[in-house]
Order: structure tokens, then sequence, then C-alpha cells
């Protein structure tokens, strides 16, 4: 699975979540952004410490599981890949330790 384990290692920062754009939801975090000219919207979740991500298509509202499938290496979900991962490895710099 596509990065199934990149924040294991790290730590959730709430104070520095919360600066960086995440909105507490009950227990949890939540924080989300556009990528690829606003035709997906990736969800970072924070929960028990454990942080998750999503990619939904904007058109269809449903999730794409492309993302997560490392089998999958065509262009197309090359190009939603890498933004998702730059927005990744920004908010583990910016809200994790």
């Amino acid at each position: 699975m596509f990065l199934e384990h990149y924040f294991d290692r790290y730590t959730f920062q709430p104070e520095k979540g919360l600066a960086y754009g995440f909105e507490k939801r009950g227990a949890d975090y939540e924080y989300q952004c556009p990528v690829l000219s606003d035709s997906f919207l990736l969800k970072l979740r924070v929960c028990d410490q454990k942080i998750s991500f999503q990619v939904y298509d904007q058109d269809t509202g449903d999730e794409y599981i492309q993302i997560h499938q490392e089998q999958l290496q065509g262009n197309f979900v090359g190009q939603v890949r890498k933004p998702v991962m730059k927005v990744l490895q920004e908010s583990a710099k910016l809200v994790l330790r």
C-alpha cells in the first residue's frame, strides 16, 4: 500500500497542527486541501496519534483508492501521487516530530 507506514515514526503535535490548518473534530484532528488543480481533495486525519490520509475525486466525491495501490504505476496515478506526497512531506515537517 502506497505510504502505508509513512507516518509511523512521527508524533502529531496538536498546537502545530492547528496553526498549520488542522481542525479539531472531537478527539480527532483533520486537515484537507485540494491537489492537482483542484481535481482531487486530500484529507489527513489524526486519531489516537495514528495518522492516515485519503484522496477524493472532486467531480464524483468517490475516494480515489488507486493512490494506495503500489502496483499501479500509470502516468495518471503518478500525477496524483506527486502533489499528495509533497503535502504529506510538508505537513510531516511542520506538525510532526
